[in-house]
């Protein structure tokens, strides 16, 4: 069981790699990609290695069930999902105005929570979340106009995603979490392969498309769109729980500006930076808060003295605590 430090940290990388996406995405389309050539293989590539990594590090197979391997693929369509909805918002709509639709999340996740996991987000949280989505409006420029004759279906395609999105986060730490990290992976990745090619059946895939000089964009976008985010997302959001996640995942926006800033040169100015220090400045006091609280852990050890351990609720998940005991 890893501590609750390191899983902070790998959520925050999960989110630090789709950061990378929007750039690398961008630099595909220029070097003659299409959308189906980048999303289908970018999840081929993906799913191939996560499997990999599943048969080499991976334990206790025997837990995995039927009923766990069908809603791990459940959860990862969800992904694909995500992926697909914002391709047709951004194609439909401006990119700020839909990375603006896809930062709902946000609030999503904790309207999950509350739904879901009958958690009341408190008033810090909902602070944080407005200046979360402030810092959004702020960094993505779109304060200087951009909405008017909007596409109904760009936009409703980027909240879409925003709902997708959050219920990839959400679902990450719910789902099936006593079984190895390894194979949640991996079967959550077969998920959003399927989905993706299900919509995009693979009749791009030829000799040429990896002849491509560019060979490396889609390996690039298999390796961050895919494989890094569901294995930090597997290992660290069932030890942190939803809000945090989801809060850490509201990082992507300013690796997001950063890169445009680096590769193309694009123009940030000061509120579009002002945006980018209010994201950061809610993340590090959240971080810091929950650093200092004991409420925060999911870890059932941490909860003995709320349920006792002679209740049937604490020897539930003290079961299943133990049947995870091994996943590294």
């Amino acid at each position: 069981m890893i501590a609750r430090s390191q899983a902070t940290v790998l959520v925050a990388l999960g989110a630090i790699s789709y950061g990378f996406l929007a750039t690398i995405t961008k630099l595909g389309y220029a070097a003659g990609f299409h959308a189906p050539e980048l999303i289908g293989s970018q999840m081929l590539l993906g799913v191939i290695v996560l499997w990999l990594l599943a048969v080499w590090k991976g334990q206790n197979v025997r837990q995995l069930t039927l009923k766990a391997a069908l809603s791990l693929i459940a959860v990862g369509s969800f992904s694909g999902i995500t992926g697909m909805l914002y391709y047709i918002s951004v194609r439909t709509i401006p990119a700020s105005i839909a990375i603006i639709m896809l930062f709902q999340f946000v609030w999503v996740g904790l309207l999950y929570d509350w739904i879901f996991g009958r958690k009341k987000p408190t008033v810090g949280s909902l602070l944080l979340v407005f200046a979360a989505l402030a810092g959004a409006y702020l960094a993505s420029g779109t304060v200087y106009g951009g909405w008017s004759k909007l596409s109904l279906l760009g936009v409703l395609a980027g909240l879409g995603a925003a709902f997708s999105y959050a219920g990839t986060l959400y679902a990450s730490g719910k789902a099936a979490v006593h079984i190895n990290p390894w194979y949640r992976s991996a079967l959550m990745g077969t998920g959003a392969w399927v989905i993706v090619w299900l919509v995009f059946p693979p009749t791009y895939f030829t000799p040429q498309l990896w002849l491509n000089a560019h060979w490396w964009i889609p390996v690039t976008l298999g390796l961050l769109g895919l494989i890094v985010p569901i294995l930090c997302f597997a290992f660290g959001a069932p030890r942190i729980g939803i809000q945090m996640t989801t809060m850490l995942c509201s990082i992507e926006l300013p690796i997001a500006v950063l890169m445009a800033r680096i590769v193309f040169l694009e123009r940030v100015d000061g509120l579009q930076w002002l945006g980018v220090a209010l994201i950061m400045a809610g993340l590090i006091f959240k971080f810091v808060w929950f650093s200092r609280s004991s409420g925060g852990s999911h870890d059932v050890r941490d909860k003995d003295v709320k349920w006792g351990k002679s209740t049937k609720k604490y020897q539930a998940h003290k079961k299943e605590w133990k049947a995870g005991e091994n996943l590294e």
